[in-house]
């Protein structure tokens, strides 16, 4: 599966580990307007019904000036080894990280400290913490965890990209 590290520029969380696209919705959309957020960050164009639905997570979030607390709603998106060569991710995306999937989820439900990945253009290992992560709750991370083992066991899916709208 694949991660992002949070540039180093973007306002909040800076230079943190991430779902490979998160964004927000504006008052006037729906979900399957959270498309854009994809297209904006990774250059894919995707078609919303090619997105699998995960769940929904009532989530809050705390940082040094802001509460979040908002419902987010988790897909995936199946993805060659070409879509993956051809993303073209934003300035708000310093790189992307490929994990295992039974590495991260060890990862999730603290069965492991960290985890590891390697970014997708170097290869270089990049070794990461919860607290290198968005401060998702543990909640957060189970629910997670467990879902995307769950489908990856059932072979439902394979490579793959994490969005959060």
């Amino acid at each position: 599966m694949f991660l992002q590290k949070r540039s180093s520029s973007v306002k909040d969380y800076k230079g943190m580990i991430d779902v490979t696209v998160g964004g927000h919705l504006l008052s006037d959309e729906t979900v399957d307007n959270g498309k854009r957020e994809i297209e904006e960050e990774m250059g894919l164009q995707v078609d919303f019904e090619s997105l699998s639905f995960l769940c929904t997570l009532p989530e809050e979030m705390t940082s040094e000036d802001m509460i979040e607390r908002e419902f987010i709603n988790i897909y995936t998106l199946e993805v060659s080894e070409g879509d993956v060569n051809s993303i073209q991710h934003d300035i708000e995306v310093e790189y992307l990280l490929k994990i295992n999937l039974e590495d991260f989820y060890n990862f999730c439900i603290n069965n492991a400290e960290n985890c590891k990945g390697y970014t997708v253009i170097s290869e270089e290992e990049i070794t990461f913490t919860k607290s290198d992560f968005l401060p998702y709750s543990n909640a957060y991370f189970m629910c997670i965890g467990a879902l995307l083992y769950k489908k990856i066991s059932e072979g439902k899916i394979s490579l793959k990209l994490v969005f959060e709208i």
